[in-house]
């Protein structure tokens, strides 16, 4: 078995002061030296950007008021606070005040009611419904 070229063993590399490096890429890359000033970045737009890029627009919402049907986010974002229903597979529905919601459709709901079969069962203070988008 031959030795590998890049292995620190053979290489006789020595880092500078200032230098970082790490055990496992020793040898197989160069040594970097860490800055020692804080870049300093311009406000000025950069001269290779097309502006093209300005006259971009976002794309007009569809005609049932989303831009995009499989991501319900934003839409149900707008509506936190808001009373709403929940229906859930079983037939069982809730209905209560949106305070959060997140992209696996985990609801959190306040004043919450439950309904079985179109007749109230409970009532929460509280609810979370636990949600799975199938992702």
């Amino acid at each position: 078995m031959k030795p590998d070229p890049r292995s620190s063993k053979d290489a006789k590399h020595k880092p500078t002061s200032g230098a970082r490096t790490n055990a496992k890429t020793r040898g197989h890359l160069q040594d970097l030296p860490i800055p020692t000033t804080t870049p300093r970045f311009s406000s000025a737009r950069p001269q290779n950007i097309s502006n093209s890029i300005d006259s971009m627009s976002v794309p007009p919402p569809a005609a049932n008021g989303t831009a995009d049907s499989r991501d319900p986010s934003g839409f149900l974002s707008e509506i936190i606070g808001a009373p709403v229903t929940v229906k859930l597979n079983s037939g069982v529905t809730y209905k209560g005040e949106l305070q959060s919601v997140d992209g696996y459709m985990n609801i959190a709901l306040e004043q919450t009611k439950e309904f079985v079969n179109g007749k109230l069962r409970r009532s929460y203070g509280d609810a979370f419904v636990r949600g799975n988008n199938g992702e």
